[in-house]
């Protein structure tokens, strides 16, 4: 597990590793990419479920199950790295037909 620790923080936080997360609905997880402090990150695939990290003053990990999404570009989970979802997250045709 990687540590990150904020400068002028007295603690760091550390990074959940995917398979970590809380479970939660598509249509709630667009709504998380709204303001411009809140961002949201795409931070790879598995065979169950799409995993995501939102922050807004804190970090907070979240997956959202493969039958409700149809992710553009995924890759796997395994690979570590994260992409910016913003974007792409308000512009799935899952998000927009809600």
């Amino acid at each position: 597990m990687a540590l990150i620790t904020l400068s002028g923080c007295a603690s760091g936080f550390t990074v959940i590793q995917p398979g970590k997360g809380k479970e939660i609905e598509l249509s709630r997880l667009a709504q998380l990419q709204s303001g411009s402090l809140s961002t949201v990150w795409y931070d790879g695939s598995d065979a169950e479920f799409h995993y995501f990290t939102h922050f807004v003053k804190t970090m907070t990990k979240y997956k959202v199950r493969r039958n409700e999404l149809n992710w553009p570009d995924e890759f796997p989970s395994s690979e570590g790295r994260s992409v910016f979802a913003g974007y792409k997250l308000l512009e799935t045709p899952e998000i927009q037909l809600r």
